[in-house]
């Protein structure tokens, strides 16, 4: 098996050709050729264009903002990474559904009815008070999108900011001093602290070396900086197609019994539950087993290769905003007519908030 994935070099070329660096990586590895639409396409800037765009961008909107300023804790990586269907331990991740439904609307009160007329009245395209299987698919890919949209524009203005020398890349320590501040304390401590962290509380040291451990797993050649590709990989890791094949990977090594390099719809479904999980083994077993005939074993042959579950944990593929869609309608329709009316949706709102899937929430971002 290999064990190390060089990344490719995403430089100023077309998204094209970073997709044909990214099946080539995954060609050489696994011989699994990938389809188009089990990609997606990042624009990827040369270190000059990155520094030439940043130097104009500053220029134009944050040359004068200063690093106390910036409201610290949207610059950290999120707590929690939204629209990935799997965690690299081979679960289900249980928000998925409310976060590609809700998006950024989904807050503490996700669940107030209120909420869901307010979608349901989005996503009905039509205004005919029925919601058809492609007006749910549609809504889906759009919450996705628009997660992914939001992502970059964040990444951008936000390493930008950082950014002080305009060089194109941010040390770890120009981070670092931003996370500081976050914490609270002032700008002589964040700019001039020892380098051990002597007398910081045991949670804060190890949130910065958890955040170290993440930086240098997104740095590709050095890693006391990161270009802005890079940054973005650290903060949203579910952008990487590099992070995306490593999680597949430990899929598979957790869960492959037989060696063959392909899960089996039993060693999919053999995962032990957490011990939270309010359902019997036999309830969780064949709510494994749907989820991977329906959304995971997309050629029907009874196995998953590295190609599907890709596919299946890439949430901007369109096969998996349809297969999601089909699966909310088939669990909420109550008349049979392939549409979901208001009155059924708010019927099954456990559902659509994501509370049905089978364990408690994980933590994506520590998942990466």
């Amino acid at each position: 098996m290999v064990t190390a994935i060089q990344q490719p070099v995403l430089g100023a070329a077309s998204s094209n050709l970073a997709v044909a660096c990214f099946v080539s990586v995954v060609v050489s590895c696994w011989s699994v050729p990938l389809q188009p639409n089990a990609t997606r396409s990042f624009r990827s800037l040369t270190e000059r264009n990155v520094r030439d765009k940043v130097t104009d961008f500053n220029r134009s909107r944050f040359a004068n903002v200063k690093l106390d300023q910036l409201n610290a804790s949207v610059i950290k990586p999120p707590d929690h990474l939204e629209g990935l269907p799997m965690e690299r331990d081979g679960q289900l991740n249980p928000k998925y559904r409310k976060e590609v439904l809700l998006g950024a609307q989904a807050s503490a009160e996700d669940q107030d009815d209120a909420l869901l007329r307010s979608v349901y009245s989005k996503a009905d395209e039509n205004q005919d008070g029925q919601l058809s299987i492609k007006e749910l698919e549609k809504w889906i890919a759009a919450k996705v999108k628009e997660h992914y949209s939001q992502a970059v524009r964040d990444n951008f203005w936000i390493f930008s900011a950082l950014d002080k020398n305009h060089d194109g890349r941010v040390s770890w320590d120009e981070y670092h001093v931003n996370f500081m501040l976050e914490k609270g304390f002032d700008d002589n401590y964040a700019k001039h602290h020892p380098e051990d962290h002597k007398g910081l509380e045991r949670s804060v040291k190890e949130k910065i070396l958890l955040d170290k451990a993440s930086w240098f797993e997104a740095a590709n050649s050095d890693p006391d900086a990161l270009n802005i590709d890079e940054f973005l990989t650290f903060r949203h890791p579910e952008h990487s197609h590099v992070s995306l094949l490593k999680m597949v990977n430990d899929i598979i090594s957790n869960l492959d019994e037989n060696g063959d390099e392909h899960l089996s719809e039993e060693e999919f479904a053999q995962l032990t539950p957490d011990e939270t999980t309010r359902q019997s083994k036999e309830e969780w077993k064949k709510e494994r087993i749907l989820e991977f005939r329906q959304s995971i074993d997309q050629n029907g042959d009874g196995r998953a290769s590295r190609q599907e579950l890709l596919m299946y944990n890439d949430p901007e593929n369109p096969v998996h905003a349809r297969s999601e869609a089909r699966e909310l309608v088939a669990q909420a329709d109550t008349n049979g007519d392939n549409k979901l009316s208001l009155d059924e949706v708010l019927a099954k709102k456990d559902i659509f908030l994501g509370s049905k899937m089978v364990n408690t929430a994980r933590n994506i971002h520590d998942e990466f």
